[in-house]
This record gives C-alpha cells, sequence and structure tokens, in this order.
C-alpha cells in the first residue's frame, strides 16, 4: 500500500491504497465555527448534558471492550485522562 497527498487547486486529496479522500484548504476549516474559533473549543462544548451522559454510559455498557484505567495489575500507574472520570 502506498500513502500519497496532493493539493490540487483550492481542495487537498489523500490517497491510501484503495481508499480517496479530499478535504476543502486548512484556511477554509479554521474559519468554521463562531468567530473562527473550532466547533469542539466552544463553551457549550466543554461538558455533556445529561441526555449525552446517559448515552455515554450506555455506550461504555455496551460497547466497551477493554478498559485500561480500570486494570491495575497491568498498569498501576494510571494515565491523566484516567483520573478525570
Amino acid at each position: 500500500m502506498r500513502c500519497l497527498a496532493a493539493t490540487s487547486g483550492r481542495r487537498r486529496a489523500a490517497a491510501y491504497g484503495r481508499h480517496h479522500a479530499s478535504a476543502p484548504p486548512s484556511s477554509v476549516l479554521s474559519s468554521w465555527g463562531k468567530e473562527g474559533r473550532y466547533w469542539w473549543k466552544e463553551k457549550d462544548m466543554e461538558e455533556l448534558t445529561v441526555h449525552q451522559s446517559h448515552q455515554l454510559v450506555w455506550a461504555r455498557a455496551h460497547h466497551l471492550v477493554y478498559d485500561y484505567c480500570v486494570d491495575t495489575d497491568r498498569f498501576p500507574i494510571q494515565p491523566p485522562e484516567c483520573a478525570s472520570r
């Protein structure tokens, strides 16, 4: 497999094997959101709503296969992201 990326005109294109993807130039992406900020940095994106919290609990219960945050035998020193739970 090979990976190649090219800028053709105003769009960026990349290919990996038989998968091809294209996206607008980064100057367009950086202007999305309020006042040119990224949507994930907006104030209302800092915390989950009650409904989103319930969805996360459901997804963990039904789809989580392995959680290294609770595997203290293999990871006695937990990474920082485990403390935020």
